[in-house]
């Protein structure tokens, strides 16, 4: 079973069930029978792969994560922001060269309707993911001016937060809506050194 979620950082959950297949010939006197017998034996194991994760693993670059524990079977990656990551080595092997073929996309597309039900998550994820790398901050001078950023920038500046929207409140007549959050900030507090 493939599930996404996104509560505290988003993952990828899969849940491995193993099931015992037996094929069995019945003959009684009057007929003879071919049963197959479906069993799932012991308890499903989860895998849970962290997007930061799987996005590392797209770009190889799993060495940013320090490896906490090593073993014939399975590593331990910690992970900042998640709880830590254990995967079987011949998991992460197998999807390493399945990357090197397929995009993620595809890789899920092979889960069948569960796998499609989540690409869009996933894929929206990664790339977002992506552009968090390359993307730098816009600086102050301009950023969009909105009451929740005027009102977030006094905060930052040591007002309180219900002292802050009467602020910005009375400074509204004077704020228009092409200002940056520079410009806007300048009007709010010119309003403070008047008085109003």
């Amino acid at each position: 079973m493939l599930t996404y979620e996104a509560r505290d950082i988003p993952q990828l959950k899969i849940e491995v069930k193993m099931h015992l297949v037996a094929s069995v010939e019945v003959e009684t006197a009057d007929d003879y029978y071919s049963i197959t017998m479906l069993e799932i034996i012991g308890k499903p194991h989860t895998l849970i792969i962290p997007m930061v994760f799987l996005h590392a693993l797209l770009n190889y670059d799993l060495g940013r994560f320090a490896i906490l524990a090593r073993g014939s079977s399975h590593t331990t990656w910690e992970v900042p922001g998640a709880k830590t990551v254990r995967l079987p080595n011949s998991f992460v092997g197998m999807l390493t060269e399945v990357f090197r073929r397929k995009s993620v996309a595809m890789w899920l597309d092979d889960f069948g309707s569960q796998g499609r039900s989540v690409v869009p998550l996933v894929a929206g994820s990664l790339l977002g993911l992506e552009f968090q790398r390359t993307a730098q901050p816009i600086p102050l001078a301009r950023q969009p001016c909105t009451p929740d950023q005027l009102v977030s920038a006094l905060e930052a500046m040591a007002y309180k937060r219900g002292e802050a929207w009467e602020m910005v409140r009375r400074a509204s007549p004077d704020l228009k809506a092409d200002y940056t959050l520079e410009e806007g900030l300048r009007i709010v507090l010119r309003h403070v050194v008047k008085g109003e």
